[in-house]
Parts: C-alpha cells; sequence; structure tokens
C-alpha cells in the first residue's frame, strides 16, 4: 500500500467508519444500549486514524517540499529512510492513542482505576482531552505550513514544465485543502467547547450544546472526505508531471519527476 492509500485507509475506512459507529449512540453516549467504558470509548474511536493519517499526508507534503524546492533527490536507502520514518511514526501514534482514550489512564476507566478515582472527574477528563486537542494542533499546524510550501513547489513543477494540467490540479488541491481547513477548526473547536462547557455547569447556552455534540461529526466528516481529494488529486497530477516531463526541457523533466504523491 502507498501512503496516499494508507491516508485513504486510515480516512475514509477506519475514521469515517469509527465516526459512523459515534453516531449510532451520539448525543448521549451513556445510555441502555451501552456502558460506562464503551461510552466514554465510543467518543474519541476516530482520533488515532484521524491524527495518524494527518502525520502521513504531512510527511508526503514534507517530500514534495524537499525533493522540488531543495532539489533533494530520494535514492533508495533515502526512500528507505523516509519510509520507515512515516511508517514508524504513523504506527506509534496509534496505540498510545487508544490507551488515552481507553486504556487504564483513561477517562473511561476511572472507575476502575483507583489512582483515577481518587482524582476530580473533569480533571481527568481534560487532561486527556487537551492532550487530543494540542496533538490536533500541532499536526494541523505543522500540515498548514508545508502545504504553503508544497503548494510553492507545485507551481514551480508547473511553471518549469508550462503544464496547464498541473496548474489545474494546483487549483482542485487548494480548493480541497481549504475546505479540509475548515472541517477542521469545526472539530478543534467543537471538541475544545466539549471539553471546556460541558464540565458538570449548571448552565451552558442550548446553542453551544447542539455544535458541541455535533460539530466534531460535521468537522470530521468535511476533514476526512477533503484530506481523501486532496491527496488523489495530488496522486493523479503524478501521472500528468510524468508525461508532461518527457516533453519538456531537461530540467523541466528534473522537476516534475520529482512529484511525489505516487511514493
Amino acid at each position: 500500500m502507498s501512503w496516499p492509500g494508507y491516508v485513504v485507509f486510515c480516512e475514509g475506512v477506519a475514521s469515517s467508519g469509527s465516526r459512523g459507529i459515534q453516531l449510532l449512540y451520539e448525543p448521549i453516549f451513556q445510555n441502555e444500549t451501552t456502558t460506562y467504558y464503551l461510552g466514554n470509548f465510543f467518543q474519541l474511536l476516530d482520533v488515532p486514524w484521524s491524527i495518524s493519517s494527518t502525520y502521513v499526508t504531512f510527511m508526503i507534503w514534507a517530500k514534495l517540499v524537499v525533493t522540488t524546492l531543495f532539489n533533494v533527490r530520494f535514492t533508495k536507502p533515502i526512500q528507505l529512510a523516509y519510509d520507515f520514518l512515516v511508517g514508524a511514526g504513523a504506527i506509534t501514534l496509534i496505540p498510545p492513542l487508544f490507551i488515552l482514550i481507553g486504556g487504564d489512564w483513561s477517562y473511561a476507566r476511572r472507575p476502575w482505576v483507583p489512582e483515577l478515582l481518587a482524582r476530580e472527574s473533569d480533571e481527568v477528563r481534560m487532561e486527556s482531552n487537551n492532550l487530543i486537542l494540542t496533538l490536533n494542533i500541532i499536526f494541523v499546524s505543522a500540515f498548514g505550513g508545508v502545504c504553503v510550501l508544497g503548494i510553492a513547489a507545485i507551481a514551480r513543477i508547473a511553471k518549469n514544465a508550462d503544464s496547464a494540467t498541473l496548474l489545474a490540479t494546483l487549483k482542485k488541491m487548494l480548493f480541497f485543502i481549504g475546505i479540509q481547513m475548515v472541517g477542521t477548526v469545526l472539530y478543534i473547536w467543537s471538541l475544545y467547547l466539549n471539553s471546556h462547557l460541558m464540565r458538570h455547569t449548571d448552565f451552558v447556552k442550548p446553542g453551544w450544546v447542539l455544535f458541541y455534540n455535533h460539530g466534531k461529526f460535521i468537522g470530521g466528516i468535511i476533514m476526512s472526505l477533503a484530506q481523501i481529494m486532496a491527496v488523489y488529486s495530488s496522486t493523479s497530477s503524478s501521472s500528468s508531471s510524468s508525461s508532461s516531463s518527457s516533453s519538456s526541457s531537461s530540467s523541466s523533466s528534473s522537476s516534475s519527476s520529482s512529484f511525489p504523491f505516487s511514493a
């Protein structure tokens, strides 16, 4: 499986499938059809897959930047090191995040872990949620920064190859990246409100309750779809880049052949 394929699987299958399970229970996750543990576990079931895929997408764009803007050629040893770094990061993120949302030190396990039960409920809950918020903000910020450089790299490729196809692809990717950022902001904002407003307070405005109960799903679906479409657009443009290089100058060929999304 290629790294774009990994992103499609994590966002399109694992993360979106997890949100489908969540929608069977929301907005009240603790009810007669579930348990305290499962209710809390299901609320964040999509997080490990989504954060892992965002990391891989960031690394895909980082490869685009270093190969195009900095003229770094990915020889076989470099490619192997890159694949190891991407794979290790993607896999390493998933188990700790699942432990965070459903393991012995999670809010979901609080009634059965004496150390957690001795602490105030909201303190344990916000500790977990704030870490998830922080990870989302870090990876999204890094992704946004490398996207700016990546777009500059694609524009350079298109200019060198004099390719109308690549320019059209660039516009399409910009559109989907913009949508992804909107979805991500909705997702992070609603998760933040869920963490900081739903703290056993006496009164919360109904509009905020409606948003933080449903905004995470809306933002998550928008974010997943846009991320998949952006990666798909970039992957399809890789073949266009290769075909453009055959009819361009040698310098243009070198630039367009370095388009890395099919790797």
